[in-house]
C-alpha cells in the first residue's frame, strides 16, 4: 500500500506515514484491489508489476520540524520586536533631551542671547521687505485728529476736516514719475491734480482749473531714479548685525525684575539693560573694526554710495582713531533695555534712557499685544501714546495717538499705505503742456476764477477767515487807546503802526 500524500510504500499495520506524518484511513482490501485491477470501459487489463519505491522529496515536512521553526521564528521575531523597541525608546529619550535643553535655553537665556536675538529679528524684518523691481505703484492717505483746550482749538478742527491721497507710480528704468494728490474738506472734493515728472520737467495738471499740463522746470531729478542692488543692500545689512552682534558681551549687560502695565495689567518682567555710557565706544570700535576688516562690506557699501574702497576703509579708521582721543569720562547715563516676560522670554517692550544730573528723557515701546504697541516719552513734559498696525488685505493701516500728560492736548493720525512692485504703469501724454512762464493772462484768470468758484473751496476760505487769534479785542479796544486814520494813540499821545511805534518826539521802534 503507497501513501497518497508522498507515494511512500507502506506497512498494513502503519495507520500514520512514517515518511510524511499524514494519517491513513484507508481500507487495506479495497487498496490491494485498486493495485492489482484497473478497468478501461469496463475491460480488466493485466496486472502492472511492482515497481521499487522511488525516493520523493516530501512537499510537507514532517510535524517535528514545523515545531521547531515556528519556535525559531518566533524567538528572531522577539528580539527584532526587543530592537525595535529599544530604538524607539533612544529616539524618545533624545527628543525629550532635545527639547528640555531648548526649553531650558529659553527659560536661561543671558540679557546678552536677548539682545541679539532682538537685533537678528529686527535686521531680518528689514531685510525681508528688500525686493528686486524696475516699477513700483502705491498709495498713501492721511487723517489728523488734533485737539487742544487754548484757543487754537478752531484752527484744528479746520485740518482735521482736510482729508489727503497720494497715488503714485515710478518707473526706475524709463525715470519718470506720476502723483495723483486728492484733497477733500468736510468729505467734499476739494482740489485735485496730477504731477508728472520727467527730463527734469515737472508737469501739473489742475482738475476742473485748466484743461492742459503746466510745465515747470524742476532741475535734476536722476537722484530721484537712483536704486540699490538689492543684493549688496542685504549684504551691507547681514554684516553690520553681525558686527553688532559679535560687539556684545556679557559683562556688558545687567539685569533686573520689574513690574509694568501691559494692556492695563500689572505684569512682572526681566528687564535685560545694556549699558552703552561705559560700554558704549568699546561697542562702537569692536563694530568699526569688524565692517573695516569685512570684504563683503566694503565692497557692497562701495556699489551702494559709489565710494572707493579705499576712502571708505579710511572713513572708518578716522572714527576709530576719534574714539581712540575721545574723553572717557562720563558725565551722564545711557542705557538700552529690553523687557521680556514669562518662562519663553517673549520679548514685550524696548527702552532707551538718558540721565544728566538731575535731568532724564526716557523713550519706551511696549508691546501690548500683536501690532499694538504703546510708547511713552519723558522729558521736561511727559507724553504718551498707541501706535495699531492693522493689515487689511493689501493695505497696512497705522494708527497713532499722542497726548500731553500736562496739558490736553492730543495728536492723532491714521494712514493707510499700501504698494505693489514690478506692475505696468499708466502712460501719460504731455505734448500739449503750456509752459508755466507762456501762460497768458486770460489763463491765469480762468485758473483763479475756477478755484474761487469751488464751493468746497469758498467754505473753508470761510472757516479760515472767521477764525479768532484771541487777543485783537484786548488790544483795540481797550479805552486808553484811540484811533485816528491808520494809527492808534494811547492816552500819553504815543501813537503806533502796525510796525512801528513812536515816541513824542516822533522817534520810532520796531516791535
Amino acid at each position: 500500500m503507497q501513501c497518497k500524500n508522498c507515494g511512500a510504500i507502506l506497512d498494513a499495520q502503519n495507520d500514520v506515514c512514517p515518511n510524511c506524518g499524514v494519517r491513513v484511513n484507508v481500507d487495506v482490501d479495497n487498496s490491494q484491489e485498486n493495485l492489482n485491477v484497473q478497468l478501461v470501459n469496463d475491460v480488466p487489463i493485466e496486472e502492472s508489476p511492482v515497481q521499487e519505491p522511488i525516493n520523493i522529496v516530501p512537499p510537507v515536512q514532517n510535524i517535528g520540524n514545523i515545531s521547531e521553526d515556528v519556535a525559531v521564528f518566533n524567538n528572531n521575531y522577539e528580539q527584532k520586536k526587543s530592537k525595535k523597541g529599544i530604538v524607539a525608546f533612544i529616539v524618545t529619550l533624545v527628543i525629550l533631551v532635545v527639547g528640555l535643553l531648548g526649553f531650558t535655553f529659553y527659560i536661561t537665556r543671558t540679557p546678552k542671547m536677548v539682545f541679539n536675538g532682538f537685533v537678528n529679528k529686527l535686521f531680518k524684518e528689514v531685510e525681508s521687505s528688500m525686493v528686486d523691481f524696475d516699477t513700483m505703484k502705491g498709495s498713501l492717505t492721511l487723517q489728523t485728529s488734533l485737539s487742544t483746550n487754548d484757543e487754537s482749538s478752531e484752527i484744528l478742527d479746520i485740518i482735521n476736516d482736510i482729508f489727503v491721497s497720494i497715488d503714485y507710480e515710478i518707473d526706475y528704468t524709463k525715470k519718470d514719475a506720476l502723483l495723483g494728490i486728492n484733497t477733500k474738506y468736510d468729505n467734499d472734493k476739494l482740489l485735485n491734480l496730477d504731477v508728472y515728472l520727467k527730463d527734469n520737467k515737472g508737469y501739473v495738471l489742475l482738475e476742473d482749473l485748466y484743461d492742459k499740463y503746466i510745465s515747470v522746470d524742476v532741475g535734476d531729478i536722476d537722484s530721484l531714479f537712483e536704486t540699490t542692488d538689492v543684493k549688496d543692500s542685504k549684504t551691507v545689512f547681514s554684516e553690520v548685525r553681525s558686527a553688532i552682534t559679535k560687539s556684545l558681551k556679557n559683562e556688558y549687560f545687567t539685569k533686573s525684575k520689574e513690574e509694568i502695565t501691559i494692556d492695563g495689567k500689572k505684569v512682572e518682567v526681566t528687564k535685560n539693560i545694556l549699558s552703552l555710557d561705559k560700554n558704549g565706544e568699546a561697542i562702537a570700535k569692536d563694530v568699526l573694526t569688524y565692517l573695516n576688516n569685512s570684504d563683503k562690506f566694503v565692497e557692497s557699501f562701495s556699489n551702494i554710495s559709489k565710494l572707493e574702497k579705499n576712502e571708505i576703509k579710511s572713513m572708518i579708521e578716522e572714527e576709530l582713531k576719534s574714539l581712540e582721543g575721545s574723553n572717557s569720562s562720563v558725565q551722564h547715563k545711557v542705557s538700552l533695555s529690553i523687557y521680556t516676560k514669562g518662562l519663553m522670554n517673549e520679548v514685550v517692550g524696548v527702552e532707551l534712557s538718558y540721565v544728566e544730573g538731575d535731568d532724564e528723557m526716557l523713550i519706551r515701546f511696549i508691546e501690548e499685544s500683536d501690532n499694538n504697541f504703546v510708547f511713552e516719552l519723558s522729558a521736561e513734559e511727559k507724553l504718551k501714546g498707541k501706535v495699531k498696525l492693522t493689515e487689511n488685505a493689501d493695505k497696512t493701516i497705522i494708527d497713532f495717538e499722542m497726548s500731553d500728560e500736562t496739558v490736553d492736548n492730543k495728536i492723532g493720525l491714521t494712514i493707510t499705505s499700501y504698494v505693489d512692485y514690478g506692475s505696468k504703469l499708466s502712460s501719460v501724454n504731455v505734448t500739449n503742456s503750456v509752459d508755466v512762464n507762456e501762460l497768458t493772462e486770460e489763463d491765469q484768470t480762468e485758473i483763479v476764477t475756477k478755484l474761487m468758484e469751488n464751493q468746497v473751496v469758498q467754505k473753508l476760505m470761510e472757516q479760515i477767515g472767521g477764525l479768532s487769534f484771541g487777543n485783537e479785542d484786548d488790544i483795540y479796544n481797550d479805552d486808553d487807546y484811540y484811533y485816528e486814520d491808520d494809527y492808534y494813540y494811547d492816552e500819553d499821545d504815543y501813537y503806533y503802526d502796525d510796525d512801528y511805534y513812536y515816541d513824542e518826539d516822533d522817534y520810532y521802534y520796531e516791535w
